[in-house]
């Protein structure tokens, strides 16, 4: 009976050694992956934007930066190469910048990122009038591309260079179909 008091304890004591090794262990992985998330050789540095032509560089990044402003659980930085929101960032740029019709995002190396964007071509004019007898002239005119997107504000031009859609609508038309998609 003695001995198998002194098993039970030997395998008590044997247990408690293991869960301190566990879990000394695990706090050592924890430490080391905040060491390496902080690490400055894993931390997104450049921003590159290429292929935009009136949506400024500053703009984009600026966006960009703000997605990476932060950490994850209190801990991880949302700036490290290997955890940053690849689909926040996309969704917050295309946000931001109806003009861009698309968005792609690559990591040419650890510290950079590199959005390559596509911006889109004003086919239509899409013009809201105060009223029906209202004149031409005192309407505000959007850019619209071949699917009817509106996204962008049009200059006032001296003769017609656009094929030009009128509406009486009141609603801000930028970022949005105008016409169902069927009509169009």
């Amino acid at each position: 009976m003695a001995r198998a008091k002194s098993n039970k304890k030997k395998q008590f004591q044997r247990l408690k050694l293991w869960s301190a090794l566990g879990f000394l262990i695990i706090a050592l992985l924890f430490v080391l992956s905040l060491y390496g998330a902080y690490h400055s050789k894993l931390l997104i540095s450049q921003i590159a934007v290429e292929g935009n032509k009136t949506v400024s560089d500053f703009e984009i990044r600026q966006v960009v930066n703000e997605q990476l402003i932060g950490k994850y659980w209190w801990l991880y930085p949302k700036r490290n190469a290997l955890l940053f929101p690849r689909d926040r960032i996309v969704k917050a740029v295309a946000t931001s910048f109806p003009r861009l019709s698309s968005i792609k995002l690559e990591q040419p190396n650890l510290q950079s990122l590199t959005l390559l964007v596509e911006e889109r071509r004003g086919e239509f004019l899409w013009c809201l009038v105060k009223s029906a007898e209202a004149d031409y002239g005192a309407s505000q005119c959007y850019f619209a591309d071949k699917t009817g997107f509106v996204f962008a504000p049009a200059p006032k031009f001296s003769s017609p260079l656009y094929f030009e859609l009128l509406s009486a609508d009141a609603n801000e038309p930028i970022g949005r179909y105008p016409l169902p998609m069927a009509d169009w």
